[in-house]
């Protein structure tokens, strides 16, 4: 099993609109190109961040590095893009790929 991790620090100030986007637009967009078999958004509360931002983490679950690899050249691109688009200059993102052992 392979799992996508998205981590994300943004600006408290737009968390709710961030989050609400999240759940009903972009996790379903991501969801529905069928490369992933599931998703967690986590929350982290320890150590506590700056007090301007909060952080999470986006979990996708994956049966394989090839499905992962598709997804990042076929799909990942335009969605990528419209986070982006819609939250550019309030947060920053950094993602790594781990595989189950």
């Amino acid at each position: 099993m392979i799992y996508y991790k998205v981590n994300i620090s943004l600006n408290k100030n737009i968390e709710n609109k961030w989050l609400d986007w999240m759940n009903k637009i972009h996790v379903p967009e991501v969801l529905n190109t069928g490369y992933f078999l599931g998703h967690k958004i986590l929350k982290n509360i320890q150590p506590e961040n700056d007090q301007d931002k909060v952080e999470y983490t986006i979990m996708y679950e994956c049966e394989s590095i090839n499905k992962y690899l598709e997804y990042s050249v076929k799909a990942a691109p335009e969605l990528q893009k419209k986070h982006t688009e819609l939250f550019k200059g309030t947060f920053t993102a950094n993602r790594e790929i781990l595989e189950a052992i």
